[in-house]
């Protein structure tokens, strides 16, 4: 289950400067307990506790113009989520373009020119999925 690794790749055609982190829920074992019984009764019985850790919001990536960046994550429940900023030109100002926006494993985006977010043909960077 969280040994798993899945390459998600974030591509920056914004013109720009981009800033972007990929992080994943992961569940926890927290608890089990197992008793059995012999004897003529043959009894037994378990039980198990999880938690979620929910995941870590900072660590971004800086990403310049024209280049992409690989992340290595695999979420428990089948997703990740992606966070984006945009450095402007106009005074260095941040833009948040996406915030914990949830994407399957091994699934890549694409920010395009316009801040616009969309997902890459699976085993393609640069080409939208259609």
């Amino acid at each position: 289950m969280g040994n798993q690794t899945s390459n998600t790749h974030v591509a920056n055609r914004t013109g720009d400067t981009i800033y972007a982190e990929v992080r994943a829920d992961h569940q926890l074992l927290t608890g089990y307990s197992y008793s059995r019984s012999d004897g003529k009764g043959n009894s037994a019985s378990g039980s198990g506790g999880f938690d979620w850790e929910l995941c870590d919001k900072k660590g971004f990536t800086m990403i310049p113009h024209g280049r992409y960046h690989k992340f290595h994550e695999h979420g428990d429940k089948g997703r990740v989520y992606i966070n984006v900023l945009r450095k402007t030109g106009c005074g260095g100002k941040y833009e948040l373009l996406a915030s914990a926006r949830p994407t399957e494993n091994d699934r890549s985006i694409i920010v395009e020119k316009d801040g616009h977010i969309v997902d890459s043909r699976y085993g393609t960077i640069w080409q939208a999925d259609p």
